[in-house]
Protein backbone atom coordinates (compact mmCIF):
# COMPACT_ATOMS: atom_id res chain seq x y z
CA UNK A 1 0.00 0.00 0.00
CA UNK A 2 2.59 2.36 0.89
CA UNK A 3 4.37 1.36 -2.28
CA UNK A 4 1.38 2.35 -4.50
CA UNK A 5 0.85 5.85 -2.39
CA UNK A 6 4.69 6.74 -3.53
CA UNK A 7 3.84 5.99 -7.02
CA UNK A 8 0.83 7.95 -7.08
CA UNK A 9 2.37 10.96 -5.47
CA UNK A 10 5.77 10.37 -7.37
CA UNK A 11 3.18 10.11 -10.63
CA UNK A 12 1.37 14.14 -9.24
CA UNK A 13 4.59 15.50 -8.82
CA UNK A 14 6.12 14.79 -12.20
CA UNK A 15 2.88 15.80 -14.05
CA UNK A 16 2.54 19.20 -11.98
CA UNK A 17 6.14 19.89 -12.64
CA UNK A 18 5.70 19.01 -16.63
CA UNK A 19 2.52 21.17 -16.11
CA UNK A 20 3.87 23.99 -15.11
CA UNK A 21 7.13 24.07 -17.39
CA UNK A 22 5.11 23.44 -20.48
CA UNK A 23 4.42 27.06 -20.14
CA UNK A 24 6.67 29.39 -18.55
CA UNK A 25 9.14 31.15 -20.05
CA UNK A 26 11.18 34.42 -19.23
CA UNK A 27 9.89 38.15 -20.49
CA UNK A 28 12.73 39.91 -21.55
CA UNK A 29 13.52 41.82 -17.92
CA UNK A 30 13.99 37.94 -16.99
CA UNK A 31 10.96 37.74 -15.44
CA UNK A 32 9.39 34.61 -15.72
CA UNK A 33 5.84 34.20 -17.90
CA UNK A 34 3.05 31.86 -18.02
CA UNK A 35 1.57 31.47 -21.45
CA UNK A 36 1.23 29.40 -24.28
CA UNK A 37 3.65 31.72 -26.49
CA UNK A 38 7.08 31.70 -26.76
CA UNK A 39 9.71 33.96 -26.16
CA UNK A 40 11.29 35.17 -29.69
CA UNK A 41 15.10 36.18 -29.10
CA UNK A 42 14.75 40.04 -30.41
CA UNK A 43 16.27 41.13 -33.71
CA UNK A 44 19.25 42.79 -31.68
CA UNK A 45 20.74 39.48 -31.34
CA UNK A 46 21.57 39.21 -34.85
CA UNK A 47 22.58 43.16 -35.08
CA UNK A 48 25.14 42.18 -32.12
CA UNK A 49 26.46 39.42 -34.24
CA UNK A 50 27.07 41.81 -37.43
CA UNK A 51 29.76 43.66 -34.66
CA UNK A 52 32.06 40.41 -35.28
CA UNK A 53 35.22 41.38 -37.05
CA UNK A 54 34.09 38.87 -40.12
CA UNK A 55 31.32 41.27 -40.59
CA UNK A 56 33.32 44.04 -41.24
CA UNK A 57 33.39 44.28 -44.50
CA UNK A 58 29.37 44.68 -45.29
CA UNK A 59 28.05 47.67 -45.96
CA UNK A 60 24.62 47.74 -44.18
CA UNK A 61 22.20 50.18 -46.14
CA UNK A 62 19.27 51.30 -44.71
CA UNK A 63 15.86 50.38 -46.58
CA UNK A 64 13.86 52.83 -48.55
CA UNK A 65 10.35 51.21 -47.67
CA UNK A 66 7.86 53.66 -46.87
CA UNK A 67 5.15 52.68 -44.41
CA UNK A 68 1.40 53.89 -44.17
CA UNK A 69 -0.78 52.81 -41.35
CA UNK A 70 -3.56 50.38 -42.32
CA UNK A 71 -5.52 50.80 -39.83
CA UNK A 72 -5.42 47.15 -38.85
CA UNK A 73 -3.25 46.10 -35.72
CA UNK A 74 -1.50 42.54 -37.59
CA UNK A 75 -0.25 44.87 -40.06
CA UNK A 76 0.28 48.01 -38.29
CA UNK A 77 2.52 45.13 -36.40
CA UNK A 78 4.14 43.60 -38.59
CA UNK A 79 5.72 46.84 -40.02
CA UNK A 80 6.36 48.38 -36.86
CA UNK A 81 8.72 45.69 -36.21
CA UNK A 82 10.22 46.63 -39.40
CA UNK A 83 11.01 49.74 -38.52
CA UNK A 84 12.77 48.04 -35.48
CA UNK A 85 15.20 46.50 -38.16
CA UNK A 86 15.30 49.64 -40.19
CA UNK A 87 16.51 51.17 -36.42
CA UNK A 88 19.02 49.07 -35.41
CA UNK A 89 20.03 48.93 -39.61
CA UNK A 90 21.25 52.72 -39.28
CA UNK A 91 22.71 51.87 -35.64
CA UNK A 92 24.68 49.95 -37.11
CA UNK A 93 25.73 52.20 -39.88
CA UNK A 94 26.13 54.81 -37.31
CA UNK A 95 23.55 56.84 -39.11
CA UNK A 96 21.87 59.24 -36.82
CA UNK A 97 20.42 61.40 -39.30
CA UNK A 98 18.00 58.55 -40.17
CA UNK A 99 16.49 59.49 -37.02
CA UNK A 100 13.70 61.59 -37.65
CA UNK A 101 12.40 59.42 -40.17
CA UNK A 102 12.21 56.40 -37.85
CA UNK A 103 10.40 58.78 -35.68
CA UNK A 104 7.65 59.51 -38.39
CA UNK A 105 7.29 56.07 -39.31
CA UNK A 106 6.59 54.73 -35.88
CA UNK A 107 4.26 57.89 -35.28
CA UNK A 108 2.44 56.91 -38.46
CA UNK A 109 1.49 52.99 -37.12
CA UNK A 110 1.01 53.90 -33.28
CA UNK A 111 -2.30 54.80 -33.28
CA UNK A 112 -3.56 51.38 -33.81
CA UNK A 113 -1.44 49.88 -31.50
CA UNK A 114 -1.81 52.47 -29.07
CA UNK A 115 1.44 53.39 -28.83
CA UNK A 116 0.97 56.76 -29.20
CA UNK A 117 3.16 58.01 -26.49
CA UNK A 118 6.05 55.99 -27.06
CA UNK A 119 6.48 57.01 -30.57
CA UNK A 120 6.35 60.39 -29.48
CA UNK A 121 8.62 60.19 -26.94
CA UNK A 122 10.99 58.42 -29.31
CA UNK A 123 10.56 61.09 -31.76
CA UNK A 124 11.80 64.20 -29.14
CA UNK A 125 14.73 61.87 -27.60
CA UNK A 126 15.84 61.42 -31.33
CA UNK A 127 15.24 65.27 -32.27
CA UNK A 128 18.38 65.76 -29.36
CA UNK A 129 20.18 62.79 -30.38
CA UNK A 130 20.33 64.06 -33.97
CA UNK A 131 21.06 67.47 -32.64
CA UNK A 132 24.61 66.24 -30.77
CA UNK A 133 25.09 63.45 -33.32
CA UNK A 134 25.64 60.80 -30.46
CA UNK A 135 25.97 57.50 -31.66
CA UNK A 136 25.61 55.92 -27.69
CA UNK A 137 22.31 57.71 -27.12
CA UNK A 138 20.87 56.55 -30.51
CA UNK A 139 22.26 53.05 -29.25
CA UNK A 140 20.02 53.07 -26.10
CA UNK A 141 17.40 55.02 -27.66
CA UNK A 142 16.98 51.79 -29.91
CA UNK A 143 17.49 48.93 -27.02
CA UNK A 144 15.24 50.99 -24.81
CA UNK A 145 12.20 51.37 -27.70
CA UNK A 146 12.22 48.06 -28.54
CA UNK A 147 12.45 46.61 -24.77
CA UNK A 148 9.77 48.89 -23.33
CA UNK A 149 7.28 47.86 -26.23
CA UNK A 150 7.62 44.23 -26.11
CA UNK A 151 7.21 44.49 -22.35
CA UNK A 152 4.36 46.32 -22.96
CA UNK A 153 2.67 44.17 -25.39
CA UNK A 154 3.46 41.17 -22.88
CA UNK A 155 1.97 42.39 -19.71
CA UNK A 156 -0.96 43.42 -21.79
CA UNK A 157 -1.56 40.33 -22.68
CA UNK A 158 -1.31 40.51 -26.81
CA UNK A 159 1.23 38.35 -27.72
CA UNK A 160 -0.51 38.50 -30.89
CA UNK A 161 1.07 41.99 -31.66
CA UNK A 162 4.02 40.82 -30.14
CA UNK A 163 4.59 38.17 -32.69
CA UNK A 164 3.92 40.24 -35.39
CA UNK A 165 6.44 42.84 -34.60
CA UNK A 166 8.87 39.95 -33.64
CA UNK A 167 8.42 38.23 -36.94
CA UNK A 168 8.16 41.67 -39.18
CA UNK A 169 11.46 42.33 -37.44
CA UNK A 170 13.28 39.46 -38.48
CA UNK A 171 11.67 39.39 -41.81
CA UNK A 172 13.17 42.34 -42.85
CA UNK A 173 16.30 42.19 -40.64
CA UNK A 174 16.99 38.76 -42.67
CA UNK A 175 15.79 40.08 -46.43
CA UNK A 176 18.30 43.06 -46.03
CA UNK A 177 21.32 41.05 -45.19
CA UNK A 178 20.41 38.35 -47.20
CA UNK A 179 20.55 40.41 -50.56
CA UNK A 180 23.15 42.02 -48.97
CA UNK A 181 25.39 38.83 -49.07
CA UNK A 182 23.79 37.01 -52.32
CA UNK A 183 25.53 40.51 -54.13
CA UNK A 184 28.27 41.10 -51.71
CA UNK A 185 29.14 38.28 -49.30
CA UNK A 186 31.39 35.31 -49.05
CA UNK A 187 29.63 31.56 -48.23
CA UNK A 188 31.26 31.80 -44.71
CA UNK A 189 29.34 34.78 -43.76
CA UNK A 190 25.80 33.27 -44.38
CA UNK A 191 25.56 31.34 -41.23
CA UNK A 192 24.54 34.43 -39.61
CA UNK A 193 20.83 33.75 -41.65
CA UNK A 194 20.64 30.45 -40.07
CA UNK A 195 17.50 31.62 -37.38
CA UNK A 196 15.72 27.81 -37.29
CA UNK A 197 15.02 28.43 -33.48
CA UNK A 198 13.62 32.01 -34.09
CA UNK A 199 11.46 30.91 -37.48
CA UNK A 200 9.48 27.79 -35.25
CA UNK A 201 9.05 29.86 -32.27
CA UNK A 202 7.43 32.40 -34.55
CA UNK A 203 5.84 29.50 -36.51
CA UNK A 204 4.48 28.22 -33.20
CA UNK A 205 2.80 31.21 -32.01
CA UNK A 206 1.57 32.37 -35.25
CA UNK A 207 -0.26 28.97 -35.39
CA UNK A 208 -1.79 29.65 -31.64
CA UNK A 209 -2.63 33.28 -33.10
CA UNK A 210 -4.48 31.22 -36.31
CA UNK A 211 -6.67 29.17 -33.75
CA UNK A 212 -8.06 31.82 -32.03
CA UNK A 213 -8.15 35.15 -34.29
CA UNK A 214 -8.62 34.87 -37.81
CA UNK A 215 -6.32 37.22 -40.13
CA UNK A 216 -6.62 37.65 -43.44
CA UNK A 217 -2.79 37.14 -44.07
CA UNK A 218 -2.45 34.38 -42.10
CA UNK A 219 -3.51 31.72 -45.09
CA UNK A 220 -0.43 33.23 -46.46
CA UNK A 221 1.78 33.67 -43.69
CA UNK A 222 2.25 30.20 -42.21
CA UNK A 223 3.27 28.51 -45.04
CA UNK A 224 6.27 30.88 -45.89
CA UNK A 225 7.34 31.15 -42.20
CA UNK A 226 7.82 26.79 -42.63
CA UNK A 227 9.60 27.24 -45.93
CA UNK A 228 12.18 30.20 -43.92
CA UNK A 229 12.42 27.28 -41.17
CA UNK A 230 13.19 24.67 -43.26
CA UNK A 231 15.95 26.38 -45.61
CA UNK A 232 17.58 26.90 -42.05
CA UNK A 233 17.75 23.19 -41.09
CA UNK A 234 18.85 22.39 -44.41
CA UNK A 235 22.38 23.89 -43.71
CA UNK A 236 24.95 20.75 -43.43
CA UNK A 237 28.35 22.68 -42.44
CA UNK A 238 26.92 26.02 -40.95
CA UNK A 239 26.38 28.22 -44.15
CA UNK A 240 24.27 28.97 -46.83
CA UNK A 241 24.53 27.84 -50.58
CA UNK A 242 23.42 30.55 -53.40
CA UNK A 243 20.10 28.50 -53.69
CA UNK A 244 19.66 28.47 -50.27
CA UNK A 245 20.12 32.61 -49.77
CA UNK A 246 18.38 33.35 -53.17
CA UNK A 247 15.05 30.93 -51.29
CA UNK A 248 15.49 33.51 -48.05
CA UNK A 249 15.68 36.36 -50.03
CA UNK A 250 12.50 35.15 -52.39
CA UNK A 251 10.66 34.09 -49.40
CA UNK A 252 10.97 37.20 -46.86
CA UNK A 253 10.33 39.47 -49.85
CA UNK A 254 6.50 37.74 -50.57
CA UNK A 255 6.18 37.89 -46.60
CA UNK A 256 6.86 41.21 -46.97
CA UNK A 257 4.06 41.99 -49.51
CA UNK A 258 1.81 40.17 -47.25
CA UNK A 259 2.03 43.02 -45.28
CA UNK A 260 2.54 45.91 -47.27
Amino acid sequence: MRKFILVVLTLILVLTVTSCNKDKGKLPDGKEKVTEYATINSVKSLFLALNSADYSSLNLRLSKTDYKAKGEAAVDAFCWGMVNADLLTALASNDVRSLPGIASHLKTLSPTLALSSVADEFDQRSQQIVKEGNIKEMDKLASGLITTVDLKLMDAGRYDLYTYMSLGAWTQALHSLASLLEKHGEQTQTGILIQTENWENLLHNLQLIDATDFHLGMEKTLPLVKQLAEVSKQSVDGTLNKEQLSRIVSLSDSLIAVYK
